[in-house]
């Protein structure tokens, strides 16, 4: 591929040399960039690219997109080598990959979801929905890039555009029909899914407060318009109508759009009334376990059920739901698909029995505290006994939200250590000891982790749930900027089977 192919679809400047060379690979770092590759730079927050110019021209490569603002300040004239400016060179770069990979998305029928809750969820239903259907299809998230019985761990929710690229194609060739993809507002914002047009963009909810910060966010603003900006890359947009930003969600997004969520209480008013309504909701056991069963009425009429508890389970379920009968799947692949549904750290029971039971679930600020807990009552435990610690460098509400929570929602907390990054843990639990002491919850704080978990599971009394969150399915903990191999559920089981051989021995 000529270096003026896989920029076909940019506008930009050619500021030295030409563009008859191959590009034999895509590169944005200065020091693996190989000769024939295209070179991107990027300006990170503790690295820009742009600095070291020099260097990677002397590795020869292809071609360098530079930032236009970038080459105003510098002169270029002892650089040798092609180079082209462009206005945004992380939008450059997704849109190069796309090309690089042949534009695999025009292939796919691609379905994007956002949201501040449930993404994961909603697209593994979705995902199995697709599979039970007899639908070929893939998925990338939190969780993983899965297609064509492949897994594959991912750093972030949304991977980077040349992650996403290479994948689609990857499922593109296996013969995959659908993708469904977790879009973060972070990954919008650093133009990870710029050129990728979506068949159905989903938006699930917005929370406050959540991912506003340094290093996240400028503003509610910035995160609103940020989850926006999917919904009008999308033929049709796939809106929670029962969100209360649904006015500011809705206005100016110029495409079709389509309304999942509760019946209208009142029956009179005819504004944003759901076009997939949720009604109906109730606990139901099964073999001794709890689920949420549920009705949809409007466009599609069914009863479903879910083997999980949780209203926010019927909610995910029904976005799902939405989006399947707009993709035309039918309703029995939709129903076999969220009655044996199991998410990986997503209220995760990773140990079931009448004596012990231990979730392990992903919750990260206090509206899914709450949310997780209050679903855990459905088991009828004993007690339940949450672990959890706050990130650093996060909003301090967030993890005053978590302890007022757990305070109210949990018998016993144990606060411990989360991905501090580079605060203390003195700082971060602070936040989670202030908001359980201004609800009198009762807790204990053991900084190590591993030694906090196993505390709780050896300790533990007849008929307790344990409730473990904050990493769900991460298989890192991130301490002073260094990710440490580690999995909550994995080291659950291990002392799970050591406090078995104990329980044996009495």
């Amino acid at each position: 591929m000529k270096a003026r192919e896989i920029l076909e679809r940019l506008e930009y400047k050619v500021v030295k040399g030409d563009l008859d060379q191959e590009v034999r690979g895509l590169s944005i770092d200065s020091r693996s960039v190989e000769k024939g590759d295209c070179f991107v730079c990027i300006r990170g927050v503790y690295f820009d690219a742009h600095s070291v110019i020099d260097q990677i021209a002397e590795k020869e490569p292809s071609v360098i997109v530079v930032d236009s603002s970038w080459t105003e300040a510098h002169d270029l004239s002892g650089i040798r080598g092609n180079i082209v400016a462009v206005h945004d060179t992380r939008r450059a770069k997704a849109l190069i990959a796309g090309a690089y990979y042949g534009h695999p998305a025009d292939e796919l029928t691609v379905i994007g979801v956002t949201g501040s809750k449930g993404k994961t969820t909603t697209t593994h239903m979705l995902y199995q929905m697709l599979g039970k259907a007899g639908k070929k299809a893939g998925l990338i998230g939190s969780n993983g890039i899965f297609y064509d019985g492949q897994s594959v761990e991912v750093a972030n929710t949304t991977p980077d555009s040349e992650v996403i690229q290479k994948y689609f194609r990857k499922m593109a060739d296996a013969g995959c029909e659908y993708v469904i993809l977790e879009v973060s507002s972070q990954a919008v914002l650093l133009h990870r899914v710029e050129g990728i047009r979506f068949r159905l963009g989903v938006f699930m909810n917005i929370e406050t407060g959540d991912h506003i910060g340094p290093n996240e966010h400028s503003s509610f603003a910035e995160y609103l318009d940020c989850k926006k900006q999917l919904l009008r890359q999308s033929q049709e947009a796939v809106v929670n109508f029962d969100d209360g930003h649904l006015e500011q969600i809705l206005e100016g997004l110029g495409v079709p759009v389509t309304g999942f969520g509760h019946v209208p209480q009142d029956p009179d008013d005819d504004t944003h009334i759901p076009d997939y309504q949720l009604c109906e909701e109730k606990v139901e056991y099964r073999d001794g376990w709890p689920g949420i069963s549920f009705k949809m009425k409007g466009k599609l009429n069914g009863s479903f059920y879910v083997d999980t508890p949780g209203l926010f389970s019927a909610s995910n379920a029904s976005a799902a739901i939405a989006c399947a009968d707009r993709l035309g799947i039918p309703v029995k692949a939709q129903q076999d698909a969220l009655s044996s549904i199991h998410v990986p750290g997503r209220l995760d029971m990773v140990y079931r029995s009448e004596e012990l039971s231990v979730c392990v679930d992903f919750a990260h600020n206090g509206f899914s505290m709450r949310s997780l807990l209050t679903a855990l009552r459905e088991y009828r435990p004993r007690r339940i006994v949450a672990v959890f610690g706050f990130d650093g460098h996060r909003d301090p509400d967030r993890g005053v939200e978590m302890g007022e929570a757990a305070g109210k929602y949990a018998d016993f907390t144990i606060v411990t250590t989360g991905h501090n990054r580079f605060e203390s843990f003195q700082d971060v639990a602070e936040k989670v000891i202030r908001g359980l002491e201004s609800v009198n919850g009762k807790y204990t704080v053991i900084e190590d982790r591993k030694e906090a978990i196993r505390m709780a599971i050896m300790d533990s009394q007849p008929g307790d749930l344990i409730a473990v969150a904050g990493f769900g399915h991460e298989h890192y903990q991130q301490i002073n900027g260094v990710n440490i191999p580690y999995n909550d559920g994995e080291y659950c089981l291990q002392v799970v089977k050591e406090w078995k051989s104990e329980k044996d021995k009495r």
